[in-house]
């Protein structure tokens, strides 16, 4: 029996941010990786009670013309591009592992178009994303808050000299920002067409992460 007073179209929680919450800042700033041709970081956004939300940021030097590809050709891949079972070198890997071996990547996997139950995550959704060529980012929202312990980002790019590379940081200051988020006012009281689920920019398909061992 649904309880009373509560929308049945309040957006599932893994989906994206809750509307009716204020984020922490989140202090988050990594150099995940670099070659002579490409940089990869992670910036910080918020962080809330179910989650958290950063930009990944890539900076590439000049192409030419025949080497330029769209922004959206380095995160999505379709069926096609995989041949025997390998990803085409431009598309930029990524992912991340919390402490207790929980982990989630942008990898193609089947079954990922559409998630109804994410179990016990993490899940990885695309967001907003923006940039030209050489400058771009694209948001991404985790869900849930990491455990205590290091939480470590990966990402590779073979196209432009990037092998797997890993990076770290204490999830306390996810665990911290969180804590500085504000309820302004429930979530019931946003009404059914507001709590319905944000829009997104980018396309991207989101991904459910592996249970715990």
């Amino acid at each position: 029996m649904a309880t009373s007073g509560v929308s049945p179209t309040i957006q599932p929680e893994w989906v994206g941010p809750p509307d009716n919450v204020i984020p922490g800042a989140l202090p988050l700033e990594l150099h995940l990786a670099a070659s002579k041709t490409a940089v990869v970081a992670l910036r910080g956004r918020g962080a809330y009670p179910t989650g958290f939300e950063f930009d990944l940021v890539a900076r590439l030097r000049a192409l030419t013309s025949q080497e330029e590809p769209s922004t959206s050709q380095f995160l999505v891949v379709s069926p096609e591009e995989i041949t025997d079972g390998k990803l085409p070198p431009r598309f930029l890997r990524f992912g991340l592992e919390f402490s207790d071996g929980r982990k989630v990547t942008n990898l193609p996997r089947a079954g990922s178009r559409l998630i109804t139950d994410p179990g016990v995550g993490p899940v990885l959704w695309g967001r907003d994303g923006s940039g030209s060529n050489s400058a771009w980012r694209q948001a991404y929202w985790v869900w849930p808050l990491p455990p205590p312990g290091p939480l470590k980002f990966v990402c590779a790019w073979p196209a432009f000299g990037i092998p797997e590379s890993a990076a770290s940081v204490d999830a306390a200051v996810v665990i911290d920002a969180a804590n500085r988020a504000t309820v302004v006012w429930p979530l019931e009281e946003l009404g059914s067409d507001r709590a319905r689920g944000g829009s997104s920019w980018s396309g991207l398909q989101p991904h459910r992460g592996d249970g715990a061992p």
